[in-house]
């Protein structure tokens, strides 16, 4: 059968090309929109409610009331890092507390709480600020870092020490011990004997009063009566007159122990 070919209404042939293409969007979107009345239902579960959320733990166990500095065997903290520090007091326990630094052996502080764990702030023979010491058994000498011993007390505590520069024999005027140590004149930690061994300096400079102490006066000097008679004061080791830098000084005193020669006018 025949069929007649179709064709468009004179309307649509009189319409440019561009305004038929909108006519058949506008048809399309139409259509689209008409879905848009189906239901959509409930939404998806965005996860597991709150009761069946993970729990994040039981609260933090409070500080026990006391704690040992060698053990360091204090809770953690998720806020900062913690310690066992020496008390308030002589008289105080040690207590575990939260570190407000980490601070390193011989670093300066100014409170416990500025070194990291297992380290004291104590200020040693001959040193004008307190630094971070390790704390260490002061029944064991040789419990402590190489070329360090553990020497002294800490206040209140008496079976520990601090570790600091191991006694070995060392030059009053070369000054050939590790660094972070001066050789002086001490007495040596295990022996008793007085030498010249390797050990924290003082602050006193040469030619200053020293009131006969060991460990006060500067690296390089020791404290001495310079002449019978007079008052006890820091003089330059030397071995020969151009070690005396001062007016008048020259290098002819001497001590027995250490054998050592000094500057004096």
């Amino acid at each position: 059968m025949n069929r007649t070919p179709t064709s468009l209404t004179p309307a649509l042939r009189r319409r440019p090309l561009a305004a038929i293409l909108a006519l058949l969007a506008s048809l399309m979107l139409a259509t689209a929109c008409a879905d848009t009345d189906v239901p959509l239902g409930p939404l998806p579960d965005a996860g597991l409610d709150d009761a069946a959320l993970p729990d994040a733990g039981p609260s933090e166990e409070p500080f026990p009331p006391t704690c040992d500095l060698l053990a360091q065997d204090c809770p953690t903290r998720q806020t900062g890092p913690t310690a066992c520090v020496p008390g308030a007091s002589a008289d105080d326990a040690p207590r575990c507390a939260l570190l407000h630094d980490t601070r390193g052996d011989g670093e300066p502080c100014e409170v416990h709480i500025d070194c990291g764990a297992g380290l004291v702030c104590k200020r040693s023979a001959g040193e004008d600020e307190p630094h971070c010491r390790i704390a260490c058994d002061a029944s064991e000498l040789e419990s402590c870092p190489e070329h360090q011993w553990c020497s002294g007390t800490l206040p209140g505590h008496d079976a520990l020490g601090t570790c600091e520069p191991a006694a070995t024999p060392c030059d009053l005027l070369q000054q050939d011990c590790p660094a972070n140590a001066d050789c002086v004149v001490r007495t040596h930690p295990e022996t008793g004997e007085r030498g010249a061994f390797c050990g924290r300096a003082g602050l006193i400079e040469a030619g200053a009063p020293c009131g006969g102490s060991l460990g006060v006066c500067e690296a390089g000097t020791i404290c001495v009566r310079p002449r019978a008679g007079l008052e006890a004061s820091c003089q330059r080791v030397c071995v020969n007159d151009f070690n005396c830098p001062a007016e008048g000084e020259s290098c002819d005193g001497q001590i027995d122990a250490p054998s050592a020669r000094f500057c004096r006018t």
